[in-house]
């Protein structure tokens, strides 16, 4: 009986509605989630079909595609090993012209020779987060063009014909937590007057040059990087270019350092001089760095029987783990776990919490992972029509909420 009555109420408040909702148009949330390719076959479909702030999520395949981002969106695969953007060799495979675009999850090769397997370009091409990413074979792994405070964090850029990453007159980057190896020409490239971008805990191996600094770049800061194997760890650089950090005197280890410590505090007791400037590393360490990873994005389900959220994670390292929940998914921790061990499971009370919530892993010593969404059923989902009225009037129906129990 109570069924009887549920539907009729839906079917009175459909056919009440429609002239209301036809003064809104379109029913649109703020932001959505599209998925490839479920609601559109290709990436640059769902990309036109997207508005700004959506996420686009794309199930495991490979895509060959050459696409183009002009809105702020977020691109998610399904992880690297299993979800692959091909350029099949012809140009750029993802160029991006929307200011504040992320990135994540996926393998993306075979741009053609003088392109780039990323590009982030011009003014509106600003502010984008790269992070675990996979990028090979192409002519440029990722080029910052006059793209100004962008993160390249936690990728593997490997097997370009030129640079793993060019920097060119783009400023404020930070670049740090990638491998970097076996490139053909430079590591990483930074040409034609880039200012105040920033270079830490990288692995920059088996590059013609690791990094290269050319064309009158300044204040360039690099440190806590491995510089092993490279025909030539690194050229060029201003004198306002920092190859250390002042603050804590630490700088880089280079893998042809020939200095000695004599007061074994891990720093070499001379500088090391960068050939092709006066520039120079005041506090070489004297043996690799062990760079802390940051924990594997976390796997999450919501238990109905016991309304929480099932989560677990592991870090690379083996640290220990705690979890933080954004109960709105808007980026920023409401509440967190205790720490657990990598690999163990943790439940979070949902509470009186229902819709979409966002989850990330902090390893003990701050390392993040991406963030997970995760939905807490709720009886509406049932039905999407009404889950929808019942959003764009929260205030609405209250005999029904009560029916409904939501």
């Amino acid at each position: 009986m109570k069924k009887i009555i549920i539907i009729g109420i839906i079917s009175i408040l459909l056919l009440t509605s429609f002239s209301t909702l036809s003064a809104f148009g379109k029913i649109t949330s703020a932001t959505n989630e599209i998925v490839v390719p479920d609601d559109y076959p290709t990436i640059q479909d769902a990309i036109a079909h997207a508005n700004h702030g959506d996420t686009i999520r794309v199930r495991p395949g490979t895509y060959y595609e050459n696409i183009v981002i002009s809105e702020m969106l977020t691109l998610v695969g399904s992880g690297t090993s299993s979800t692959i953007i091909d350029g099949g060799g012809i140009r750029t495979v993802v160029t991006i012209y929307g200011g504040g675009t992320k990135i994540s999850g996926f393998t993306i090769r075979n741009g053609g020779d003088a392109a780039a397997g990323i590009r982030c370009e011009g003014n509106d091409g600003s502010y984008n987060i790269i992070e675990d990413v996979h990028i090979k074979n192409n002519g440029i792994g990722i080029e910052l063009l006059e793209s100004t405070g962008n993160e390249l964090k936690n990728n593997v850029i490997t097997q370009n014909t030129k640079q793993g990453i060019s920097i060119y007159r783009a400023h404020a980057n930070v670049i740090s937590g990638n491998t970097i190896s076996d490139n053909e020409e430079n590591g990483i490239l930074l040409d034609f007057s880039s200012i105040g971008n920033e270079i830490y805990e990288n692995i920059i191996s088996n590059n013609e040059i690791g990094i290269n600094i050319a064309g009158n770049c300044r204040s360039i800061t690099i440190y806590h990087n491995n510089f092993i194997e490279n025909t030539q760890n690194a050229y060029g650089g201003l004198d306002s270019d920092t190859w250390y950090n002042s603050d804590i005197s630490e700088g880089n280890y280079w893998d042809d350092y020939t200095g000695t410590d004599a007061d074994s505090d891990g720093i070499g007791d001379t500088p090391y001089s960068i050939p092709g400037s006066d520039c120079r590393d005041l506090y070489p360490f004297m043996e690799p760095l062990i760079l802390n990873k940051a924990p594997n994005k976390p796997s999450c389900n919501y238990v109905k029987s016991s309304n929480s959220l099932s989560v677990s994670a592991i870090d690379p390292d083996g640290d220990q783990i705690r979890f933080g929940v954004s109960w709105n998914n808007d980026g920023n921790v409401d509440d967190w776990t205790d720490f657990y061990n990598s690999g163990e499971e943790a439940k979070i009370d949902c509470g009186e919490h229902k819709g979409t919530a966002g989850v990330i892993a902090e390893d003990e010593n701050g390392a993040q992972s991406l963030w997970h969404s995760v939905d807490s059923t709720s009886k509406a989902k049932s039905h999407p029509i009404l889950a929808k009225l019942l959003e764009l009037f929260p205030n609405a129906f209250p005999i029904l909420r009560l029916l409904l129990k939501l």
